[in-house]
């Protein structure tokens, strides 16, 4: 088989999470979703520094992750809106992360490779032919393979790190539901003996929510703007430095985490409920998880928390991405151009 390579891309909206795997070698790349035009940077080391981190759209340079915070003085959330996907924004942060791979000691190139992305549950349906065209013009040699956001953490159950089924989980006769909470959006699936459930799919609102709450809070209490991504820090590390005092802001966390685990809550019972008490499990993921797992778990005795953290989806991506190589189910770009074209004549 030609395909070597298999590139997980999660294109989140805080951060950009992407692993690959090569001839048993795994390389990561994880770096914030800011990006801001790029500027001239007089300082030879720094400029060096910032070229690491840019990246062209037609003529035009632009800063991607830490240096697009640090140098560009980005400080917003990127892309909050359906139309992500084909934002500037976006296809900076795709070429950012392939710059990236390639810049590995070995360097990983989606020359035919297999690249697997996913796209929000709801989203799925309308956007899948879209996105996998999108990804196909920056790596026109690479297989691209479009799934639905959740089944991230469920493969990465289903499968180990070689890409064979788990036995001791034994998911492909079991029926599971998934709590995928993202930044964007909080993503609901469902699948019986590993056959995905439409009407157990869908999304609700993400923990940007529970960060936009806590940057008013915070902003309230020390008397000045708090920007949503110094929020987004907090919320994750439990702390808010203001000039040089380090505040204990575990009263204003614990009531966002009340405030957001109210609407995921509401959210599957209308999406799971009914089908919960026939589950085996329900898995709850993703950079949010942290923020409502008690609650999910005082509701639904039999829910477990992914393991892989941020990374759960990006992980379930990369194993499923193994198994489809190991299985010979994908072909390279240009094998399977080269068969359709045979299946015409």
């Amino acid at each position: 088989m030609n395909l070597q390579t298999v590139i997980a891309l999660d294109v989140g909206h805080s951060a950009v999470k992407c692993l690959s795997y090569s001839e048993g070698r795994r390389e990561s790349v994880f770096f914030p979703s800011v990006v801001t035009s790029a500027i001239s940077i007089s300082e030879d080391d720094a400029a060096r520094a910032a070229e690491r981190e840019t990246v062209h759209i037609g003529s035009r340079p632009f800063f991607f992750g830490e240096t697009a915070v640090h140098q560009g003085g980005a400080d917003a959330e990127s892309g909050m809106s359906e139309g992500w996907i084909t934002s500037s924004t976006h296809t900076v942060l795709i070429l950012g992360a392939l710059k990236k791979l390639a810049a590995k000691p070995i360097p990983v190139l989606p020359d035919k490779a297999l690249i697997v992305v996913g796209l929000p549950a709801k989203y799925f349906a309308a956007q899948k032919a879209k996105y996998k065209q999108l990804i196909s013009s920056f790596a026109p040699a690479a297989t691209v393979k479009v799934v639905p956001q959740p089944l991230g953490p469920y493969m990465a159950l289903y499968f180990d790190e070689q890409g064979r089924e788990n036995k001791r989980q034994n998911l492909s006769k079991q029926s599971w539901g998934i709590i995928e909470v993202g930044h964007f959006t909080t993503d609901f699936a469902m699948l019986r003996r590993g056959e995905w459930i439409q009407r157990g799919s869908d999304s609700s609102d993400g923990a940007f929510r529970a960060v936009e709450t806590l940057a008013a809070k915070l902003s309230e209490r020390v008397g000045s703007s708090v920007s949503l991504l110094d929020a987004g820090h907090a919320l994750i590390d439990g702390t808010f430095k203001n000039c040089s005092d380090i505040l204990d802001i575990s009263a204003e966390i614990e009531l966002v985490k009340q405030s957001f685990s109210d609407d995921v809550i509401s959210a599957a019972e209308r999406i799971l409920d009914k089908q919960a008490r026939g589950l085996d499990g329900i898995i709850v993921a993703g950079g949010g998880a942290s923020l409502v797992r008690e609650r999910l778990r005082a509701r639904y005795p039999h829910t477990i928390e992914s393991p892989h953290d941020r990374f759960c989806v990006v992980e379930g991506f990369l194993r499923a991405g193994i198994a489809d190589v190991r299985d010979g189910l994908v072909r390279s770009a240009k094998s399977s151009t080269q068969a359709s074209a045979a299946e015409a004549t």
